[in-house]
């Protein structure tokens, strides 16, 4: 299959193409598989309120997959129905495990989790460890 390229981002890019290779299942995203440079170009920050922020490209990205998903569920119809709050809960739960996967290739923290139901938002995270404010302060190096 030849590459497909987009106006957006490299991550936008890599993203549509490895759907379409079948290396990513929007159904069921496991975001370990997405590489360091491209995960690294998806951003989220908290807001004062402790609320997680996308910016526009993890946005795109999630609203792309849950697209697929759906129409994957439904046997690519000829119509599709989105509803705007399922889409929004459902890329919440994208940026969250973008977020904790970047936490994990940090070294901060490990967890297992179940994506399958994620369009449904419905993902089931396991935290394993957290890297506690002493271990990180003894791992850090000085300067």
């Amino acid at each position: 299959m030849e590459k497909i390229e987009t106006n957006g981002t490299k991550a936008h890019t890599w993203i549509v193409n490895a759907v379409f290779r079948r290396e990513i299942d929007p159904t069921a995203p496991d975001v370990k598989a997405i590489p360091d440079d491209i995960l690294w170009d998806m951003h989220c920050t908290v807001d004062d309120n402790g609320n997680l922020e996308p910016d526009q490209n993890i946005t795109d990205i999630a609203l792309f997959l849950y697209i697929h998903a759906r129409l994957t569920e439904e046997n690519y119809p000829q119509k599709l129905s989105v509803n705007p709050d399922k889409a929004t809960r459902a890329m919440e739960q994208f940026s969250m495990l973008v977020g904790l996967e970047q936490l994990r290739r940090m070294g901060l923290v490990e967890y297992t989790a179940d994506s399958n139901d994620w369009i449904r938002g419905n993902v089931i995270i396991n935290i394993k460890s957290v890297l506690t404010m002493e271990e990180l302060i003894q791992n850090q190096p000085i300067n």
